[in-house]
């Protein structure tokens, strides 16, 4: 997948953000797509941050969407066309997760959620209406159904109710 083939991917997903109570993922756009590989695959100055060692920045790993709750970002490797989120470890190295098999399934999971999110746009709006017990049961079977390997921890995470 070329850079050009994955923003015009990114524009042509439904939601551009989505979120519950504290939680919320936006996509990236074609307006701030190379701002957003800032501090990951370059610098400020432009300067290349990828390699092939272990913990490095990948040069194929290209950053699609930030979440709230973390300082880091969730990206797509275009080689596998896997989604992942990213931490850093405590030696510095990026630790990836994967949360979806391919964009399909991960714009699949953001229409889940953005059906979720009626009305539960803010903390407030959430605390005033709570996810039933049920529709965090539903979407939770959803998450499991998907591929085996997810983080499903990532999305479980999302919708929690405390």
């Amino acid at each position: 997948m070329t850079q050009e083939e994955l923003v015009a991917l990114l524009d042509q997903a439904k939601h551009k953000q989505v979120s519950i109570g504290y939680n919320k993922i936006t996509l990236v756009n074609r307006d701030n797509f190379n701002k957003s590989q800032i501090d990951y695959r370059v610098d400020l100055v432009g300067n290349n941050l990828t390699g092939e060692d272990y913990g490095r920045w990948r040069n194929e790993w290209y950053v699609i969407a930030f979440h709230s709750a973390y300082i880091y970002p969730i990206f797509i490797d275009t080689d596998s066309h896997r989604i992942y989120h990213a931490s850093m470890g405590r030696m510095g190295e990026w630790e990836p997760g994967k949360i979806a098999e391919n964009p399909e399934e991960f714009f699949s999971i953001l229409e889940t959620i953005h059906s979720l999110s009626v009305n539960r746009h803010t903390p407030q709006s959430l605390k005033e209406n709570p996810l039933s017990d049920s529709e965090v049961e539903n979407f939770q079977k959803f998450i499991e159904s998907l591929s085996s390997y997810n983080d499903k921890g990532f999305w479980f995470s999302f919708i929690n109710k405390s």
